[in-house]
């Protein structure tokens, strides 16, 4: 019974574990600028030299991991076998495959494919500046 209780927990929308009473919670972006499309848009811009959308969203990601990482329990880092570069491809397919999410949803589906391999413990050698 432990097993299948534990199952049904990492199966749970992360976002689920620090929401409302109903799962719900704000997603910083307008509609007109957080979604799965306009997330598309800024990676083509960025391929003709205009980065400037792709950073801001690039900027948002890292920012939700920051919180990602100090929010939840027994992770030190949600992306520790992986870099920002990565996860801006990984989020590209997604959002390819999946167009009418939002930006913070697909981030959702990537923090949930990233949970089982990430770091849940700070590195002994890490210094701190």
């Amino acid at each position: 019974m432990k097993h299948l209780l534990f199952m049904a927990a990492l199966l749970m929308p992360i976002g689920c574990w620090a929401s409302d009473k109903n799962g719900k919670y704000r997603e910083t972006y307008t509609a007109d600028h957080g979604s799965c499309a306009s997330f598309l848009l800024a990676q083509n811009e960025c391929r003709h030299g205009r980065c400037r959308d792709l950073n801001t969203f690039s900027d948002w990601l890292m920012g939700y991991i920051t919180s990602y990482n100090s929010s939840t329990p027994d992770t030190f880092d949600i992306v520790a076998k992986t870099n920002l570069k990565s996860t801006i491809l990984w989020l590209g397919k997604h959002c390819k495959q999946n167009p009418s999410k939002s930006f913070p949803q697909a981030v959702e589906s990537l923090m949930i494919e990233l949970y089982p391999t990430r770091q849940k413990v700070r590195p002994e050698d890490w210094i701190e500046k």
